[in-house]
C-alpha cells in the first residue's frame, strides 16, 4: 500500500517526510548527500530573487551558500528530520514572498505569477511536512499586501487577483494529490489525520468529555 498498512501511527504524521526517505531509496542516494543537495539550489534561487536590487552576484551566492548549507550541517549534530525538510519549504516560501515583494513596482506579470507559483508549491509542500504549516498565510499576507502597496493602482488590483489564484493552485497541487491517494488508500481525505476535519471533530468531542461525578484521590 501507500504507506503501509493502516494503523494508528501511518497518518499520525504529515507523509512528505517519508515520502522523500522513499524518493531517494529508489535512486539509492544516501540521506545526508539528498539533504545537502536539496538545500544546495537555495542559494541559486536567492540570487534570482535579488537580481533587480542590483546586488553583487558574488558575495549573495557566497553568503547564501554559508548560511543555508550550515543548515545540512547543523541536521547531522542535532539529527533532525523532517524538521529540516520543513527547513528547506520554509525558506523556499519565504524566498518566493520576498521576491513578490521586490518585483511590486516594476516586474513583469509573468515573472510575479511564476514566484508566487513557486510560494504556493513550497507552502503545499510545508502543509504535507508539518500539520502546523498553516502560521505561513500570515507572511504570505504581509507579502501580498506590500506588493499591492508599492504600487497601488486598477491594474495592480488585477494582478494581485491574479497572483492569489495562482498561489492558491500551485499550494493545491502537493496537498490534493496527498490527500487524493490517502483518500484511495485508507479513505482519509488529508495529508494527515490531523488535517481531516472529522479526525479533528471527534478529537475535540472527546477531548471535551469529563466524566459526571469527580473523586478526590
Amino acid at each position: 500500500q501507500w504507506l503501509g498498512p493502516f494503523d494508528q501511527i501511518t497518518l499520525s504524521k504529515a507523509p512528505f517526510f517519508p515520502m522523500f526517505l522513499g524518493a531517494i531509496h529508489t535512486v539509492s542516494l544516501p540521506l545526508r548527500i539528498a539533504e545537502f543537495l536539496l538545500y544546495l539550489a537555495l542559494p541559486i534561487i536567492a540570487l534570482r530573487v535579488v537580481a533587480p536590487l542590483r546586488l553583487a552576484p558574488g558575495k549573495v551566492l557566497f553568503l547564501a551558500s554559508v548560511f543555508f548549507l550550515f543548515i545540512t550541517v547543523l541536521n547531522n549534530e542535532l539529527r533532525q528530520g523532517r524538521g529540516v525538510k520543513f527547513g528547506f519549504n520554509l525558506i523556499l516560501f519565504l524566498l518566493s514572498l520576498f521576491s513578490i515583494i521586490v518585483r511590486g513596482r516594476n516586474g513583469t506579470t509573468t515573472s510575479v505569477m511564476c514566484w508566487s507559483g513557486l510560494a504556493g508549491f513550497a507552502f503545499g509542500l510545508a502543509s504535507i511536512t508539518r500539520e502546523e504549516a498553516s502560521w505561513l498565510l500570515l507572511p504570505a499576507a504581509v507579502a501580498f499586501a506590500g506588493f499591492f502597496l508599492a504600487d497601488v493602482s486598477r491594474r495592480k488590483v488585477g494582478q494581485l487577483i491574479l497572483i492569489s489564484m495562482v498561489a492558491w493552485l500551485s499550494y493545491s497541487v502537493p496537498v490534493q494529490s496527498v490527500s487524493l491517494v490517502n483518500e484511495m488508500a485508507y479513505g482519509i481525505d488529508g495529508p494527515s489525520l490531523r488535517q481531516n476535519e472529522s479526525f479533528r471533530k471527534l478529537y475535540s468531542m472527546l477531548s471535551s468529555l469529563e466524566p459526571s461525578t469527580q473523586k478526590r484521590f
